[in-house]
Parts: C-alpha cells; structure tokens; sequence
C-alpha cells in the first residue's frame, strides 16, 4: 500500500496511521507513506480522552513501514510513533514544532497482559530534520525512546535558538547497519530534505491551498504552533468551511 501526496490536517486522534489486528493474525505491513503533509491534529476536541494532539501511530506488530518525504507539522506527539513489534524507516522528512516527541517509540505493558510480547521496534532513522517550534518542550530530541532499536544516520534537530546536533541521546539502542531498509531509497542531508519537502509535499505541491501553504511556510519560517492553529480552526469552523484532502 503507498499513500502518496496527501494532506491530512485537522484529526480528532492522528492524522494518518496504520493499525490492523494488534495482538494476534496477520496484520498490516509493507505500508509506504510517501510526501504527506501531517498536521495539526485537533488537541482539546471531542476525543474520549481529552487533549489528544497526533500525528501517526503505527500499531504493535505492524512491520515495514517506509515513512518518507512528509512534513509534520504542529502535532504535539506521534511523529510518527512505532509501537512493539513494528518496524520501519523514517527518512528524508521534516517534523515542525513537536510538542512532546517527534519520533517514537514505545509501548504500553498493561495492553500486553498475559502475553508474550513480540520483539522491540526496529526502526532506521535517516536524512531527518527535526526543528523546534514555540510548542516544543526542550528535551524533545529527534528519537525518544521506552524500547527499540534504531540505525540513524545524517538527522539533525534545530533547536530554537538556531544551534543543532544530531538529537539522539541514548547511543545504547544505535545500531550499526541498517535493521530495515527501502530498496533504492537515497538518503539527503537535512538541508536537502528541507528543500525538497519544501517543494514536493501535500496534495498539490504546485498549486497548494492558503490552509496547505501556511503550514509549510511555518515549517520553513518558524510560527504557528497549537494557540495559534486552535484559533484559525475555530475561525474556520464557524465559517462552515472544512478542509479535507486525499
């Protein structure tokens, strides 16, 4: 499955995920996610939960997923988020003004009671650029991490006083040769990733909408963040204008 050059803004729980059957069959895999814009989910709306701000969740047990070329922007977590047992690869993508984590991975041992839990997520982590916007808490590195183990290469994470490192703290978990990887896939510096994402991402990179071009002006110029995006929202909302876009 490839989605490819989609805009998913606005979600009550994340924008754009891949799920199937968590605990036992045959689940999802082989899911690309390819020049996707992914922003803004909607953080005290009508979720169960209450404030409930995401981006992409990949469930437990869901392997090979190739997330590259997106924007996401504004999310507070799951940027993406790996859960036990997937695996994948994140490259050549920029996240904006995370909140509490840009990518993830994680799990939750309560879900697994009384089973054996399947293996850590295995993920590579490659050409990414991490930039912390006016919503970022400032530990939010470019993997945080409970479980799993990463390959890492080439990211960086622009702090907002405009230094930057390569945001990976824990060098336990880095591993030295790619864990899963995308045939053919060419890794660029985050420089590159950023122009590129600049010029390709969304539903219509050449003819983008004013929701879709703020979103990635932002992302370039600094701005917006979850104030600012509620109030647009509610503005929009009560002009009866809704932005859906595949």
């Amino acid at each position: 499955m490839v989605i490819d050059h989609c805009s998913t803004t606005w979600a009550v729980d994340e924008n754009l995920s891949v799920s199937g059957p968590r605990l036992e069959g045959t689940t999802s895999f082989r899911v690309t996610i390819s020049n996707c814009l992914i922003a803004e989910g909607l953080d005290d709306s009508s979720h169960a939960k209450g404030p409930h701000f995401k981006g992409t969740l990949i469930h437990d047990r869901i392997k090979q997923v190739a997330i590259i070329g997106c924007l996401y922007a504004s999310n507070v977590d799951r940027n993406p988020y790996f859960k036990i047992g997937s695996s994948g690869v994140v490259a050549n993508t920029v996240i904006y003004n995370p909140g509490r984590n840009a990518i993830k991975a994680s799990w939750m041992p309560e879900e697994w009671e009384g089973r054996i839990p399947p293996q850590e997520p295995e993920l590579s982590v490659v050409g990414n650029i991490v930039i912390h916007g006016p919503d970022t808490a400032e530990n939010v590195n470019v993997i945080g991490a409970r479980v799993g183990k990463f390959y890492v290469d080439a990211n960086r994470r622009v702090l907002r006083d405009g230094s930057h490192d390569d945001g990976v703290p824990d060098e336990s978990r880095i591993r030295e040769q790619p864990l899963v990887w995308v045939h053919g896939l060419q890794v660029t510096t985050p420089d590159e990733t950023l122009a590129a994402v600049t010029r390709r991402v969304g539903a219509r990179p050449f003819d983008r909408d004013p929701i879709d071009q703020r979103i990635v002006d932002e992302g370039l110029n600094g701005g917006g963040g979850v104030s600012s995006t509620v109030r647009m929202r509610l503005a929009v909302t009560r002009s009866d204008s809704l932005h859906t876009e595949s």
